[in-house]
Formats: C-alpha cells, structure tokens, sequence
C-alpha cells in the first residue's frame, strides 16, 4: 500500500500539467499575512514547526508543510504522511536540517543565497550511491491570501527517491529497550548516542590538549612560567570544549540518529562551544591584563593601573553580553526581536537603569580625570581612606577603621576628592607659646636655636623659618612654617616627631619655658639649728 502511494504522489508531481511552481505565486507582503496558523510564513518558521511535528510524530501536521497542490484533495492526507516518514527516515538516515536561527525570519526569505527569489535551501537529504546530496528547497507562495513556504515538489520527489537504510547501523546496535523509549520525540539510545560522541570528542581533545602541555613542560622545563606556557595552561580547558564541540557539530550532521534528537543536541553544542570561546577570550584578557600590569609595575608607571583594572572588566562585561546573547540565539530565543518588542517597557527598563547609567558616566570621569587611583589614601567627602577598588559601578575605600566604604561612581565623580598621595612634601607648621616671664635675651636665645635647628635639617624644602608670631596676656607665641621634603606619608611622619624633639630640646637649652609648664623650683635652704642657750629672763643672776 505504501509502494502505491508513493507512486502515486510521483505521478501526480511528474506529471501534473502545472510546472512545479506556476501555482505558488510570488510571496504577499507583510501587511497582507495576518500570521500563519502552522508558522510556515517564513523559512525559519517551517524548519520550526516541520520539526516539531516530526518530533511529536505528527505526520498529517507534517503534511501541512509539504507543497502537494498537485495531489487529489482526497488522496492528500494519506500521501502527506508517508512523505512525511520518508522525510523523516530520510534525516535520521543522515540527512540535515539547518539550524534555525540561521534561516532567514523575513516572509521574503533571504536574496543572497544564489537562488531564486522565493526558494530557501533549509537542509539536505542523505548522500546515496552514485548520487550526492540532494538540497532541501522551501518555496514561497500564496495560501488563503497568505505568504506561506512550503517544501517543493521537486524535493518531495528527491524524499520519495531517497532509498531507505539498508544494513544495521551504529543506533541499531543499541539495546532495544533504549530504542524503544522516547525523550522529546527521539529515542533514548540516539541521546545517549550523541552523548557520548560528544563526551568523546571533548575528552579526546582535553587529552590532546594536557599531553603537549605535559610535552611542552618536559622539553622546556626552564620556560614553565612564561607567558605562552600561561596561556597553554590557562586555554587548555576552554580552547579544548570549544575545539571538541566543533568536531561534534561537524560530525553529527550526517550521523545516523534522530534529526529531532541531532538538532536539538547541536543546538545545545553549539551554544556551548560559543561560551566555551568566549571563555578562552575572557581567561586571555585576563593573562593579557596581568602582563600589562606587571611591566607597569616594573616600570613604576602605577598612574594607569585604574585605567587598566576599568577596561578589564568593561572587556570582561562586553564579552559576558555578547556571548550571552548569541548563546540564547543559538539556542532558538530571537533576543533582538525580544528588545525591540519592549516598546514602553524598554522606556521603563532606561528610566529605571538611570542611575546605572549615571554610574557608568561617572566611572569613565573618575578613570579619564584620575583624580586618585588605587592605593591612594585619599578623602573623598567626609571619608577618609585607602583606595582599594575602582569599579564600573562604584569606588570601595578601606578607612582606618579597616571598614569598607562603597561609593558609587555617579556620586563619587561630584565629591570633593583629596588625595593625599599625591603630595610631594609635607606641611610641618607647628605654633606653640612661651611663658611671658622670660626676658627678651631667653627668647632671642630660643628663637636663634629653633633657627639653627631648621638650617641643619637637610630633609626640610628651602625657606623654611620660625619666627615670633604674638604677643597675649601671659604668653608669646612663636610660629614654625617649613616643608618636609619627603613623599612618604609614614617617613614625614616620623621626620615631624624629631622636629618636634628637636624644638624642645631647643627651648630647653636657650633657658626658655614652653607656657604653661611649671618654672623651675629654686634649690631648698638648710633648716636652721634651734639653739641651746635660755633665754635672758630664765638665766640665773650672777653673783660677784
């Protein structure tokens, strides 16, 4: 009965009085398709829903996609079906489905592919004896005033000439229990199948891929830490699954297993052997970042180090966003169509993402202006700190409380920003007060020595003087003004505490007094010895 029916649709193909495309009018225009109810109203749409229908095993939906216009109405739903299991043979013998994300989404299907305006080539069937692999063509016409794409007749006929698979197969070796259970209208054996192809390259290649890093280690034992051995080690895994991905997708398109079960496993390959590139660029912007980071250091050029770790990781974002994006069209989900679909929520979305935005403006401010960049202490409003982080959102400052304080760069770029590192000498201006009891002799002393101690302290800038300030009610005040010229916040540090020493010993020597202090107690005289003779009114009188 089947042989029947396939001679049947032959005949009426062949010898229809029609040519195979005088009924299939050139495709409407968009504004005349209200939609498809079966999604055939472009390439990518067929390959979409001929494939479900063959995964649900749905041969009469399947017919639904095949151009038999040529075919009695009465005889159609019986042949669409046995054309759509010889189709369906026909893939899983070793035939091909063009992924769909790759197939044009316009109802005028795509104009450079080198045929004719309203064909699209969506797959090819398997290569038999003395004949090579014969394309699939989808054409475009016009159904209930609609554009749809339906299979040609040509490549129906190609389908039904396609003999079916003789002798046993690698599937067929597999037990028959697997065989016989389905999973998302394959069998299990064909996932388990392609599983293990897929394990094999992978691993096979992660092997390839360890054994020359080994070779590589053994034959240049010295050259471990250079910067191709980084990236041999650092690729090894990424550059080995995208590597082995490829082997995979490259062979399974002729693979003997379930076109239902192929597609969809290569789809799934292919989003990973993307991630996995993407991976091996984002492990190489890495490597690349610490080498530049190493000779700046070498160098002792740290000025660019924010502007280093900033375009790091915007790299590292733009490589997360694009790779995702493809990740997800690989996968069937149309992202741009998604987007622009947003309409007011898009509008929604960017009101909301303001001050994302305004983040962002203000990490390229800080990272262009560079007013401090890592390592810095720095006062940024009312805290004070070390810079630890320059993000893409916010700036992270340990105080010296060693708390974490996380400022966004938006709110960051409009403070006031002081930053002390970049001094390169330090104020030292000390005013202090002498008791008003000295006379002017002690003061000309102090102020003579405070001078000669200045003068001999060869790490204070040129200029540096005391002088006295004022006069008060008990007191003189005497002022320092001076730079230590030193850059090192914790030298100038300890250089302040022997000024500072160096002023009272100053004081001290020229016989002055700071105010305030004590004067100096004058020595303690010896008690006087009480005396042993009487009174005169208690002597006894003298008798002569």
């Amino acid at each position: 009965m089947a042989n029947f029916l396939v001679l049947l649709v032959l005949g009426a193909i062949f010898l229809s009085s029609a040519p195979a495309g005088a009924q299939l009018a050139a495709p409407a225009s968009k504004a005349d398709a209200g939609g498809d109810l079966y999604g055939r109203d472009s390439p990518r749409g067929l390959s979409n829903g001929l494939l479900g229908a063959l995964a649900a095993q749905d041969y009469d939906r399947a017919s639904r996609y095949f151009d038999l216009a040529a075919v009695p109405a009465a005889n159609r739903k019986a042949i669409g079906a046995v054309v759509a299991r010889r189709l369906q043979q026909a893939l899983d013998a070793g035939g091909s489905l063009i992924q769909p994300m790759a197939l044009s989404n316009q109802a005028s299907g795509r104009i450079d592919d080198q045929l004719a305006p309203n064909e699209e080539r969506i797959g090819d069937l398997p290569a038999v004896a003395g004949r090579d692999a014969q394309p699939l063509i989808a054409m475009a016409g016009s159904q209930d005033g609609k554009t749809v794409w339906l299979i040609s007749r040509g490549s129906l006929a190609a389908i039904l000439r396609t003999p079916t698979a003789e002798g046993q197969s690698l599937r067929d070796r597999m037990p028959r229990f697997l065989r016989e259970i389905s999973v998302f209208g394959a069998p299990l054996s064909d996932w388990l199948l392609l599983l293990g192809v897929a394990l094999a390259f992978w691993f096979g290649v992660r092997f390839l891929c360890l054994a020359v890093l080994l070779l590589v280690v053994r034959l240049y034992p010295g050259r471990k830490e250079s910067w191709w051995c980084r990236v041999l080690n650092l690729a090894s895994t990424s550059l080995s699954l995208w590597i082995g991905m490829m082997l995979f997708i490259a062979t399974t398109r002729t693979l003997e297993a379930s076109i239902v079960a192929r597609q969809i496993v290569n789809r799934m390959a292919g989003a990973i052997a993307l991630l996995a590139f993407a991976w091996f660029v984002w492990r190489m912007v890495d490597l690349a970042a610490d080498l530049v980071a190493g000779r700046m250091k070498r160098s002792k050029r740290l000025r660019a180090r924010s502007i280093l770790i900033f375009m790091r990781r915007a790299v590292k974002l733009l490589i997360l966003i694009v790779a995702g994006i493809q990740a997800l069209k690989i996968l069937g989900l149309d992202v741009t169509t998604g987007i622009a679909a947003l309409g007011i929520g898009g509008i929604a979305i960017a009101l909301g993402a303001q001050k994302t935005v305004e983040n962002l403006v203000g990490s390229v401010s800080v990272v262009a202006d560079e007013p401090i960049r890592v390592g810095d202490w720095c006062k940024v409003g009312d805290v004070i700190g070390t810079v630890e982080e320059i993000g893409i959102r916010s700036t992270r400052i340990r105080t010296n409380d060693r708390t974490i304080v996380t400022i966004p760069n938006g709110n960051f770029s409009a403070l006031q920003i002081e930053n002390f590192s970049a001094r390169d000498r330090y104020l030292f201006d000390p005013v202090f007060r002498l008791s008003i009891d000295l006379d002017a002799a002690t003061v000309e002393r102090v102020m003579k020595g405070l001078r000669a101690m200045l003068k001999e302290a060869a790490y204070l800038y040129e200029g540096a003087r005391a002088n006295v300030r004022k006069f008060g009610d008990n007191w003189i005040e005497v002022e320092i003004f001076a730079w230590i010229n030193v850059p090192d916040r914790v030298k100038a540090i300890e250089l302040r505490e022997q000024l500072l020493l160096g002023i009272m010993r100053s004081v001290e020597s020229a016989g002055g007094r700071f105010f305030g202090a004590n004067p100096p107690k004058a020595a303690a005289r010896p008690a006087p010895v009480p005396s042993t003779e009487k009174p005169a009114e208690n002597r006894p009188a003298v008798v002569t």
